[in-house]
């Protein structure tokens, strides 16, 4: 049995992604329509997952859970794939407390359907599907009702491997509100 997976902190800071980046790139790529709609959080961990790919695209759990997070941690997921099962092992404070939940711990197919819509849930199942059958990125913008608010959320779903040519058994998802702006209103002068 494998050991779960725990946010990490920086155990071993890469002073530059060249120490372990060098010879390899990515293949599966979203496209760049897509990278222009992400938020710049979003955006940039986008090309870090790219600059840690290695010939087949996809980068090592090993080279995912050593670079620093810190900036992603409080909208971040880790998902563990064992057996078949998606496990939450780690789910950032941001998300407990926007989703009113934690579920660190829990299999994917174990949570209730009051805590997880069955609609939600199938959306989450495809997303992961893609993210581990397909060895592929996964990118969505979604409008939900928090609190009685409308908001916008954006969702990065970015799959690892432990080896070269192994199946993903890793996802790093990061979740973000999209702040906008208040709109200010001009006045324009009338005439008479």
């Amino acid at each position: 049995m494998t050991a779960p997976h725990a946010f990490p902190a920086c155990h071993t800071p890469l002073h530059s992604l060249a120490d372990v980046t060098e010879g390899r790139r990515p293949e599966v790529m979203l496209k760049q329509s897509v990278i222009d709609s992400m938020i710049p959080p979003l955006r940039d961990l986008y090309a870090l997952w790219q600059a840690l790919g290695w010939d087949q695209g996809l980068p090592l759990v090993a080279d995912v859970l050593r670079v620093d997070l810190a900036r992603w941690r409080p909208n971040a997921v880790i998902i563990e794939r064992r057996d078949g099962t998606y496990w939450y092992r780690w789910y950032g404070p941001a998300l407990r407390a926007a989703f009113k939940t934690d579920l660190t711990g829990l299999a994917l197919d174990s949570i209730p359907e009051s805590t997880l819509p069955a609609g939600q849930r199938q959306l989450i199942e495809y997303e992961f599907a893609t993210a581990t059958e397909r060895r592929s990125p996964v990118w969505r913008s979604y409008k939900a009702q928090f609190g009685g608010e409308d908001q916008v959320w954006q969702r990065l779903v970015l799959p690892a491997a432990p080896a070269e040519g192994e199946p993903v058994s890793l996802i790093l998802i990061v979740a973000a509100k999209v702040e906008t702006p208040p709109v200010t209103v001009k006045r324009i002068p009338t005439f008479s």
